[in-house]
């Protein structure tokens, strides 16, 4: 009987870790991120992975365990969903969570009949407990061969140990050196800020709405269109508190303060009287300044100041380039 074309081929390849050979099965969509290159075109399932994919199993199952669990391996950056099963020494490899397999047989086999194979495929995941995982201290206490501290019978384990009795030392000297930290000025209102937003989401929405929107108004160079945008954003915050007010909503969804409502009507009047031009220059000027708190710079070399005195401190930092619009 010929294969339904609309279920993709599994493949197999065994995973050798000291004294056990596992069998792992995966989608042929799977292949090119698992297999070595030069079997990449075989018509029969292969028994070789390539060397990372090798290394990036073994070193998720250092610890095995005896029940079936599951989690997410690193494979060359692609994230590979694993159902183990220590009983059986197999492994059942797909998308992230499987989504894409059990998609497949969930929306499919109304129509497709799911072949058996794929069943046990998708069925495998299912059963795997992820709580039975592993955790990544325990894999990498094992990997790297290091003191098991959370064995209670470990020499460093005790609580009279000089590594805990360490650990608690520094400790205290984090926590006293973190109740001297006095935040300065502009660091209180950005915070009081942020805290507004996170407690209300009528603010949280319109603001980062607005946000959002600014850096597609570059061409404004009168800001009018500025003006406009943050005088109905005001017009839409007090509306909308005042919904929630007489909806009785309360908490994240209720209406926004008295105090905080008065001054966002006051601030839509004020928008809408001054200078079109002195309303953008000073809103573009506000939002920028919020936003250096959390962008470095707009490339590497704008960035390089803030990374030098992370350095500097003693702190180390990692940069994310931002994919959305981002104010300039």
């Amino acid at each position: 009987m010929a294969r339904d074309p609309l279920w993709p081929s599994l493949r197999q390849a065994q995973v050798c870790t000291g004294d056990r050979i596992w069998r792992a099965t995966f989608s042929e969509d799977l292949a090119e991120a698992l297999l070595a290159e030069a079997l990449l075109v075989a018509s029969a399932p292969s028994d070789a992975l390539s060397a990372s994919a090798t290394q990036a199993l073994s070193e998720s199952l250092v610890l095995p365990g005896d029940r079936a669990w599951r989690l997410g391996v690193d494979v060359d950056g692609l994230l590979v969903g694993m159902a183990v099963d220590p009983q059986a020494c197999t492994l059942h490899l797909g998308s992230p969570r499987f989504g894409a397999e059990r998609f497949l047989v969930s929306n499919l086999c109304d129509r497709h009949d799911p072949p058996k194979d794929w069943q046990a495929h998708v069925s495998a995941w299912q059963r795997a407990d992820p709580a039975a995982a592993p955790l990544d201290v325990a894999r990498s206490t094992a990997l790297l061969a290091l003191p098991d501290l959370l064995d209670p019978k470990h020499e460093g384990a005790r609580p009279d140990s000089p590594l805990l009795t360490h650990m608690r030392t520094l400790g205290a000297e984090l926590a006293s050196r973190m109740g001297r930290y006095r935040p300065g000025l502009w660091e209180r209102i950005n915070g009081f800020g942020l805290g507004l937003q996170a407690d209300y989401a009528v603010l949280r929405v319109h603001l980062l709405r607005f946000v959002a929107l600014l850096p597609s108004l570059d061409h404004d160079m009168e800001g009018v269109e500025v003006r406009r945008l943050l005088v109905e954003m005001f017009r839409r915050l007090v509306t909308d508190s005042e919904r929630a007010r007489l909806a009785r909503r309360v908490g994240e969804r209720g209406p926004l303060p008295v105090l905080l409502e008065a001054a966002c009507r006051v601030a839509g009047v004020v928008a809408r009287l001054l200078p079109a031009r002195q309303v953008s220059t000073l809103t573009r000027a506000g939002v920028r300044l919020m936003a250096r708190s959390f962008i470095a710079g707009e490339d590497i070399v704008e960035a390089q100041p803030a990374l030098m005195r992370l350095r500097a401190s003693g702190r180390s930092a990692t940069l994310d380039q931002l994919g959305e619009l981002v104010v300039r």
